[in-house]
């Protein structure tokens, strides 16, 4: 799926992927491609994340109607009143926060659809994961595009990413991984998921991360909100965990 929490309704969250689980312990498949950040926290045992191939391009994306489009009215270039689709309660959350005179409205559907659906005037703008429209040949006329900055808009842990799954014991995974693993998308991605477990894991918690190196520094941002307020943090820091403890300090709620 291309958002954690955006499923057919009736589906629970994780139907899919857990079906290709399956698939993999019974030995019918030898290895799974899976979208990072829809990969649960806890694998079933006996599997293993083998490789993180290096990331897509891992912010958000505002798709706009041609005639919704409103440059001057930033941040998210839209006007008052405006509907923006996403299911996602991190993406309403932060739209709420940043644009509290727009509106979320629950948008399910693949990609295209999603896109149709802002082409036709059901909704203004919908909120999307940069990286599938990498991935994907759609067509994008009659729309505007918005890279959101992940200080005001932070992505979900592990966007972007893909992850190669295989059993334990299987003798090709250290060649595959050897093949196929960046160990520099690696760490970032597995900072952004233990900031997700840190505040409790799960695809319904406002949780946002984004890891980048820059240079020799890790820049780091944060997202998190709770019924008492929404937090928002960056920080740079030489060593990953150093980073990630201090980032987790400034989001988490006050005692």
């Amino acid at each position: 799926m291309e958002e954690m929490g955006e499923f057919t309704v009736g589906e629970p969250p994780g139907i899919f992927t857990r079906a290709i689980e399956s698939e993999l312990l019974a030995g019918r498949i030898d290895i799974a491609v899976h979208s990072l950040k829809d990969l649960p926290l806890a694998q079933p045992a006996g599997l293993t994340i083998a490789a993180v191939p290096p990331r897509a391009e891992p912010r958000e994306m505002l798709v706009i109607a041609a005639g919704s489009y409103s440059p001057g009215r930033m941040p998210l270039a839209l006007e008052s009143s405006a509907v923006v689709g996403t299911s996602s309660p991190r993406r309403r959350a932060q739209i709420i926060d940043l644009r509290a005179d727009i509106k979320a409205k629950p948008l399910r559907g693949n990609l295209p659809t999603r896109l149709q659906k802002v082409r036709a005037g059901e909704y203004d703008a919908a909120l999307v994961a940069a990286a599938g429209l990498e991935r994907l040949t759609i067509d994008r006329t009659g729309l505007n595009y918005l890279l959101l900055d992940p200080r005001l808009f932070t992505p979900a842990p592990g966007q972007g990413a893909l992850a190669l799954e295989m059993r334990c014991d299987d003798p090709r995974l250290a060649i595959i991984r050897s093949a196929v693993n960046d160990s520099a998308t690696e760490i970032c991605v597995l900072v952004e998921r233990r900031l997700l477990a840190m505040f409790g894991g799960g695809c319904a918690l406002p949780v946002g991360a984004l890891v980048r190196r820059s240079g020799g520094n890790y820049i780091m941002n944060g997202f998190y909100v709770d019924s008492a307020s929404v937090r928002r943090a960056e920080v740079v820091a030489e060593q990953p965990e150093d980073g990630l403890i201090n980032l987790y300090a400034q989001l988490r709620p006050s005692e």
